[in-house]
């Protein structure tokens, strides 16, 4: 992974982003991106991690997003807007959210991208908003579907409190070096007793322990597949242990996970590394293993 050009953007992390700890070990050196583990927490993350300036320039730019993996290529074409397993995966987050609230009603999506998850959250009848500074969409989602779409950062917007039954966040937080700052804010928007959904990879599952298996047996030197999983873009490796804990610490009582497998469809891959991937995850659902959690949590 040639990444010398993002190198300017680079910052230190000085302590861990869920414990505030110090004492932490080097878990995989991927070249410049050299993954840690907290001794502390087993929180994980990347240290010199990507800062807010080198992510806004990355994400502002398909061509430079897919500089950093070519799996990025497909990754906001039109034609993957909402595949079929992507819906599924939503629906049945939707469903499980819905045991848990007493009606459906207004839904914050934090970092939406093109709006996949409200278009289906608005099918389902609740009243959808987006927060994205880079949507495309939003006129379209808009004046076609009704979903109201504020283009600012939300980590800098000035937000509504006590506004929604469900505030979401989907692939947002692990880009982040202070996860509690989104936590916290996310509380502050949800009404007494709202639910926060929070998705993002699972690095607790089968497709991580392969990927550090093939490396272990390797000597180390087969980096390969370990460097699909752990990329300049995610600052933080959760599991759903530790995702639990940060929300636990903020105040969120967890009411359940679900988890699901990423939907390959929407990533750009040469057939036989398709192939093997899909199989590997299959793998991963019979073992429950899944390389993605969605954590349900009430604000308590």
């Amino acid at each position: 992974m040639h990444l010398d050009w993002l190198e300017s953007y680079l910052s230190r992390m000085e302590k861990c982003p869920l414990c505030s700890g110090t004492d932490w070990r080097l878990l995989y050196p991927l070249g410049v991106l050299r993954v840690h583990r907290c001794k502390t927490c087993s929180m994980m993350f990347l240290n010199p991690y990507l800062s807010p300036q080198g992510m806004e320039k990355i994400f502002s730019s398909p061509e430079l997003l897919t500089k950093v993996s070519a799996f990025f290529a497909d990754y906001c074409g039109e034609e993957t807007w909402i595949t079929p397993r992507t819906r599924q995966a939503y629906e049945k987050v939707l469903d499980e959210a819905l045991r848990h609230a007493p009606q459906r009603g207004k839904l914050m999506d934090i970092g939406c991208g093109q709006g996949a998850f409200l278009k289906v959250a608005k099918d389902q009848g609740w009243e959808p908003f987006g927060i994205e500074p880079n949507c495309s969409k939003a006129a379209e989602l808009e004046n076609e579907h009704g979903i109201k779409i504020f283009q600012e950062d939300f980590l800098k917007a000035v937000v509504p409190e006590n506004e929604y039954e469900v505030v979401s966040s989907w692939d947002f937080i692990e880009h982040l070096p202070d996860p509690s700052g989104l936590v916290k804010r996310a509380r502050a928007m949800l009404k007494q007793g709202g639910l926060f959904l929070v998705a993002t990879p699972n690095h607790r599952s089968f497709l991580d322990w392969s990927a550090m298996l093939a490396w272990r047996l390797s000597f180390e030197k087969f980096t390969y597949a370990l460097s699909k999983l752990y990329t300049v873009d995610h600052t933080l490796y959760f599991t759903d242990a530790t995702l639990c804990e940060l929300l636990r610490r903020d105040g969120f009582e967890i009411l359940g996970k679900v988890k699901v497998n990423t939907d390959l469809s929407r990533y750009a891959m040469g057939p036989a590394f398709r192939l093997a991937a899909e199989a590997l995850l299959g793998a991963s659902s019979l073992l429950g293993l899944q390389n993605r959690v969605i954590v349900i949590a009430r604000n308590s």
